[in-house]
């Protein structure tokens, strides 16, 4: 929680050495207390108080990428460019750029091995 706080968002980058060493969200994950509450069931609550005492809530219910909540193809393209940085081989950043490309036409593809050619690097 501290980490999507502190960086607007939560991705592979955060489980990296330096991202596991991120100071402000080292310090800030030492203020964070949680409770689990039964009676919410699969709804999260998450309340932000503020040094100076405001208050901020959120209501958390089904997560974008359930399939009620779907990502759109954009979103995806992104999760999975940044997820590919940081793969056992990481994909270039042009390859993977090309690899959404064909993804996103895949229809028209001839021949799908190309996929396969991009993500291994041939």
């Amino acid at each position: 929680m501290a980490k999507a706080l502190v960086n607007g968002d939560f991705t592979l980058a955060d489980l990296t050495e330096a991202g596991l060493q991120q100071a402000e969200a080292l310090e800030l994950a030492q203020r964070i207390e949680y409770a689990i509450e039964g009676p919410l069931g699969d709804v999260a609550v998450l309340e932000v108080v503020t040094d100076q005492g405001s208050r901020y809530s959120a209501r958390i219910g089904t997560p974008l990428g359930h399939p009620s909540r779907p990502l759109s193809f954009g979103q995806l393209a992104e999760k999975f460019q940044r997820c590919a940085r940081h793969a056992a081989r990481p994909l270039p950043e042009e390859r993977a750029a090309a690899v959404v490309q064909l993804v996103q036409g895949l229809e028209l593809v001839d021949d799908v091995a190309r996929l396969a050619g991009l993500l291994n690097g041939h």
